[in-house]
């Protein structure tokens, strides 16, 4: 296995884990903490739905460790226009962001839309196929329903105004930065 799949064969499933957690949710919170003087995330899909993304890309992972043998079409050419097509990705929904919230953006979310998106697109595009291809029903069917509470999560975010965080906190009295009492 050549590229990410020996990559994610050879690395061990809870540092992939934990690693995926921190760079796609917890370093939000230590972004937002640092540039607006709050840590605070209340995008549910940011939250909930990135961590149903990555359990779908962690299902991948446990059938690429199973793996001795990928299929031919999965090899470095698929992977390279993968990666490729997750960096336009990237930069169009940053682009679509920058122009939809000129008043609002933040630091934090143009690093979900320029690394966090990318990134997962990546780590999808490369493991849904494993899961299709050589997962078990059970494996097909907690993929389909992460993905489903990723999806519903975005709606949710989306109807209630919270992908515009700093827009949402200033709706319900919150305005950034915080500036100390005295």
């Amino acid at each position: 296995m050549a590229g990410i799949y020996g990559f994610l064969h050879w690395f061990p499933m809870w540092a992939t884990a934990l690693l995926l957690y921190f760079f796609c949710i917890g370093i939000l919170f230590i972004i937002r903490d640092y540039f607006e003087k709050l840590p605070y995330n209340i995008s549910v899909a940011s939250q909930q739905g990135d961590l149903a993304l990555i359990g779908c890309i962690l299902i991948g992972v446990e059938i690429i460790k199973k793996q001795t043998v990928l299929a031919w079409w999965l090899d470095l050419p698929f992977q390279f226009i993968l990666l490729g097509s997750s960096i336009i990705v990237g930069a169009v929904y940053q682009l679509l962001y920058s122009i939809k919230a000129i008043l609002w953006k933040t630091v934090a979310d143009s690093y979900h839309n320029v690394i966090v998106a990318p990134l997962l697109v990546f780590l999808l595009g490369a493991t849904l196929p494993v899961v299709i291809l050589y997962g078990s029903k059970i494996d097909t069917i907690f993929s389909a329903l992460l993905f489903l509470i990723w999806a519903v999560t975005l709606s949710f975010d989306n109807e209630t105004g919270r992908l515009q965080q700093q827009k949402w906190l200033a709706k319900h009295g919150i305005r950034l930065p915080l500036r100390r009492v005295k």
